[in-house]
């Protein structure tokens, strides 16, 4: 017996020691990169000039596992992009390129502990981002795409701070889509100082090199994943049906990436004992969806599912009609869909339909005026 509950203990301490360490719906997976140091030529020429098959001839000749190196050839395939005589066989190699040298870069540069790097990376704000590409989905339902073809896709974080349009975000933070781009290249001395962009993927989904449109790399899904790691609203589903006044915090509408005042809301609600993560595959599954998300804006509700549907579709419709007011456009719910699952689908259609005296004149034979004002 005593064995046994050694066991038991055993087993007990290795699932804790396994659910803090582990990660629940991504990895990520960064390999140590090593650059070598340029000791050749670190001149920054004038490319302009340049006919656009010698600029190509100059990227050719760049080493691509220096430092420097990868800088002049993102300069040099940049110019590239910007050419207008470029053919489709130039164009995908510019592309590759630019995207191959700043994805190094920007990998390098996060693990960079030497401090005499004579590359130096200049963000417009805090580098506090995820690269897209390295985010492993631990389920495969939940892999995201990532759209575009020039920049490097990343996630950004911050916190939520609970007042204005961010309540209307999730509790966890404010994770969004993004693309780091090249703006410039600087020699300080020795050193080189590259001027990054980061671009915040709302509706902007293209940059313009040159007279060329190119569309950006992002990944909506990536965000999400992002988020759901962090989550914690699946500590609330038993807990908002067996003591909903303490789920009560956790009440409300949250968007799934940026919110607009003009895509159609489509709505999600989950069902008894329950949370918003129940959504995590069809979420990711629309967020995967370009031509969908051009249309759609995704927003999960939560509610304690121990009070009576009636009551959690009266709560549920104020919350939908204070988000509206603060986006300024009330007309959204015009089109909005909703989707529900289980006693999400009873509120579903409590909150589609008008029914107005209905239920009351098939129950009471007099209005409701009539009998609060009798004896």
């Amino acid at each position: 017996m005593i064995k046994l509950f050694h066991l038991i203990g055993f087993l007990l301490l290795v699932t804790l020691l396994t659910g803090c360490s582990s990660s629940r719906f991504f990895e990520l997976k960064l390999n140590k990169l090593t650059l070598k140091k340029e000791l050749g030529d670190t001149s920054l020429p004038n490319l302009t000039d340049l006919a656009t098959n010698e600029v190509q001839t100059y990227c050719l000749s760049l080493p691509q596992k220096t430092d420097i190196g990868l800088v002049l050839l993102m300069r040099c395939s940049k110019e590239l992009l910007a050419r207008d005589d470029l053919d489709l066989p130039l164009r995908s190699y510019a592309v590759s390129a630019y995207n191959h040298a700043l994805l190094t870069l920007v990998t390098t540069d996060k693990q960079q502990t030497d401090s005499t790097n004579r590359v130096i990376l200049n963000y417009p704000t805090s580098s506090n981002f995820t690269l897209s590409d390295k985010m492993r989905a631990i389920d495969s339902r939940l892999k995201p795409v990532i759209f575009g073809e020039v920049g490097i896709a990343i996630v950004t974080a911050r916190e939520n701070k609970k007042s204005g349009i961010d309540t209307y975000y999730p509790l966890e933070g404010i994770f969004q889509d993004a693309t780091i781009v090249m703006t410039r290249v600087k020699k300080q001395g020795d050193s080189f100082e590259v001027s990054l962009n980061i671009l915040m993927n709302n509706d902007v989904s293209t940059i313009k090199m040159g007279s060329n449109d190119y569309v950006l790399k992002h990944s909506p899904g990536s965000a999400y994943l992002a988020l759901i790691e962090k989550a914690n609203i699946d500590d609330f589903n038993w807990l908002g049906f067996v003591s909903p006044s303490q789920a009560e915090k956790r009440r409300g509408v949250f968007s799934i990436g940026a919110i607009s005042d003009e895509k159609i809301p489509l709505i999600m609600l989950h069902g008894l004992n329950s949370d918003p993560l129940i959504w995590r595959y069809l979420t990711m599954a629309l967020l995967n969806e370009s031509e969908l998300m051009s249309r759609y804006q995704i927003w999960h509700i939560y509610y304690p599912t121990g009070p009576p549907p009636f009551y959690t579709a009266l709560r549920t419709r104020d919350n939908l009609r204070s988000m509206l007011r603060e986006i300024d456009n009330p007309s959204l719910a015009d089109n909005a869909v909703i989707v529900g699952h289980s006693m999400g689908g009873i509120i579903t259609k409590l909150l589609a339909i008008k029914s107005n005296l209905s239920l009351w004149d098939a129950t009471f034979n007099i209005p409701p005026e009539a009998l609060l004002a009798g004896d």
